[in-house]
């Protein structure tokens, strides 16, 4: 029942949202900013309505409420929360960028907003979230390091979990470190250099301790891997 709640609550909000943010666009010119370079600067003008992709994907994670709520996954308290975690920075994200549609800048006009700690810390939030409950979900096929080793063995799932989980924590804090350290210093670039940096080391890393792991994976029946 409460999976059912929190699915009934995040639809509702989410449409709200999605609703506000079309009559708010409508009321724009039908030429905003709708590109930035690395340094901030607009460098394209377009309609501001690929802007609603972010709330209107938002809304769609609703989706993935119901179904949890519906099916009563076994780990359906963790998936609602990452959930609820993607669909918040989606939504979050959404109105940062109509932010800066509405303040009416033109091509070459510079942001006068920290970009990088606006933008970037949202997603390093997400990636602490995410990391954070990576440990504590026992093998599924939605949520975690999904790859054959891991969804054919709890040893395996468990061991990559938690070290995946650890390094994605890890990543977040210093991402979201260095979003704000960046935007003080007006190298907005580098902040995001830094973000996909680390995710590629912590991908490249997990992949690698899970293949380790996998060979030294005690035998056990492996007749469950579909699990919820």
């Amino acid at each position: 029942m409460n999976h059912l709640k929190t699915a009934i609550l995040y639809t509702v909000l989410s449409l709200l949202s999605l609703i506000a943010f079309a009559v708010g666009i409508a009321l724009l010119p039908q030429e905003v900013a709708v590109h930035f370079n690395f340094e901030g600067v607009v460098d394209r003008l377009g309609s501001p309505w690929v802007f609603i992709s972010l709330p209107a994907a938002a809304a769609l994670v609703s989706a993935g409420l119901w179904l949890t709520a519906l099916k009563e996954f076994k780990h359906a308290r963790v998936i609602n929360i990452v959930l609820v975690a993607v669909g918040a920075v989606l939504a979050v994200l959404g109105w940062v960028f109509f932010a800066f549609a509405a303040m009416g800048l033109e091509l070459g006009d510079k942001l006068g907003f920290p970009f990088a700690a606006i933008v970037l810390l949202p997603i390093s939030i997400l990636i602490m979230v995410l990391g954070n409950y990576m440990p504590v979900a026992k093998r599924n096929k939605w949520f975690g390091l999904r790859t054959k080793a891991t969804l054919s063995s709890d040893y395996v799932w468990e061991k990559a979990n938690r070290f995946s989980g650890m390094l994605f924590f890890l990543a977040g804090v210093l991402s979201g470190i260095s979003a704000i350290l960046f935007s003080c210093l007006k190298l907005d670039y580098i902040a995001l250099i830094v973000l996909l940096a680390l995710l590629v080391i912590v991908v490249a890393a997990s992949l690698i301790y899970t293949a380790r792991i996998a060979k030294t994976a005690p035998a056990e029946d492996v007749s469950d891997t579909d699990k919820n």
